[in-house]
């Protein structure tokens, strides 16, 4: 019976340059990890059933449930973490206020708090029996609270963003494989970013970039402004955590333009002196609304693309070129840049070409920093690297 068993689903198994194993299509032409139809429609379908526009509270099993379906199609689709720090915030937040709820109100859960405090620092075997037991009754009663609670604005958006995304068949669940494990990185780039401006670049990709920051922004920074009481602060993590983005739009421009050799899908290593921005890059960003808006932006980027990002930190004496990029505004803040002096102090940038990031890029990243919202991000992943920007044919000149 049981060699009966195991033929039955060796014969289930299909020969194919496609197969379905654990949940999850990997496709041996492409290369690539997915999700397979099936799974992307009963996502859906919860999203659009229980989760439409106009519902207005969850309770935490309804979250955790759609962080669960939505977990496993990050396992196919790693650029879908970056839509659920929002998430998981609000799971965390619930799951706080249930405890403090059932605290509040609940004579069987005072009794069992009670119990696990006093026989914490017990040894016989009973009482760890109690313990254990009791530790799970409080656990239940937590996550099965029916306590509700708001959909603040950015849960919104990530939900909508997420329906959007199902919804477009046209957007690939899938991810390089590639990219899915540890291995050296194709190319290396550095960024910084100051209070007056940002700047980075790649010997590898040659390429360098330099913007100096709208002054609507510079008014938010700690420049003009001493504490984020009103909330209108931006703080440094988030331009870091744009110097990131600029530098990975900047790489897919010089792999479309260059090709990609030998590598059909090559992973930038991006070096940060900024531990917030380079967990941001790596995971995902939870406590800031603009790092969460240039998290969604940096997620549209990332579908459909063969070029992958991982970055690392560097402290900061050694990350002195970008330092040295973001800081020309600063140096000269009358003055225009001068451009050309940064060769002669750094010959290995002679090879780089000026990196002009495109109107639509910069706008919505403006937004996002500014409105800390992200609108029409799925626009972002339709744009062609040629849309993203362009790569100067000359080197260095004065501005």
């Amino acid at each position: 019976r049981q060699r009966n068993l195991a033929m039955n689903k060796w014969e289930g198994m299909k020969v194919s340059y496609e197969a379905v194993l654990l949940g999850l299509l990997f496709n041996t032409r492409k290369m690539t990890v997915g999700i397979t139809d099936v799974y992307r429609k009963e996502v859906l379908d919860l999203i659009n059933d229980r989760w439409h526009p106009k519902r207005k509270a969850f309770t935490v099993s309804d979250i955790e449930k759609l962080a669960g379906k939505l977990g496993r199609l990050g396992e196919g689709a790693r650029w879908i973490f970056h839509l659920m720090s929002q998430i998981y915030s609000s799971i965390a937040c619930a799951l706080r206020s249930n405890q403090q709820y059932l605290a509040n109100t609940s004579k069987s859960f005072k009794a069992m708090i009670r119990l696990v405090k006093n026989k914490k620092l017990s040894t016989l075997e009973e009482d760890m029996r109690e313990l254990n037991y009791a530790a799970r009754e409080l656990a239940t009663s937590v996550h099965r609270c029916k306590e509700r609670y708001f959909i603040n604005k950015t849960l919104k958006q990530e939900i909508q963003l997420l329906r959007e995304v199902l919804a477009d068949t046209s957007i690939p669940l899938e991810t390089p494989i590639a990219h899915c494990i540890k291995r050296a990185p194709s190319a290396s780039a550095w960024g910084d970013a100051c209070l007056y401006g940002g700047g980075g670049f790649s010997i590898d990709l040659r390429f360098w970039w330099h913007l100096e920051w709208p002054e609507e922004v510079k008014h938010r920074t700690k420049l003009f402004l001493e504490n984020n009481k009103k909330g209108n602060l931006i703080s440094i993590n988030a331009l870091e955590f744009f110097c990131i983005i600029m530098n990975y739009a900047a790489a897919l421009v010089a792999y479309d333009t260059d090709g990609k050799g030998d590598d059909q899908h090559p992973t930038l290593l991006n070096w940060a002196d900024n531990k917030a921005s380079i967990k941001w890059c790596n995971h995902a960003c939870k406590e800031s609304l603009a790092g969460r808006a240039l998290g969604r932006l940096f997620c549209a980027m990332m579908i459909g693309s063969d070029v992958g990002i991982n970055a690392d930190y560097i402290i900061g004496e050694l990350n002195i070129i970008s330092d040295e990029i973001s800081r020309l505004t600063k140096a000269s803040p009358h003055l225009p840049f001068d451009y050309s002096s940064l060769p002669q102090t750094y010959p290995q940038l002679n090879v780089c070409r000026r990196f002009h990031p495109s109107a639509k890029l910069l706008s919505l990243l403006w937004d996002a920093l500014l409105k800390q919202s992200s609108l029409d991000v799925l626009s972002l992943s339709k744009l062609k690297p040629s849309e993203l920007g362009k790569l100067s044919t000359c080197t260095f000149v004065k501005k």
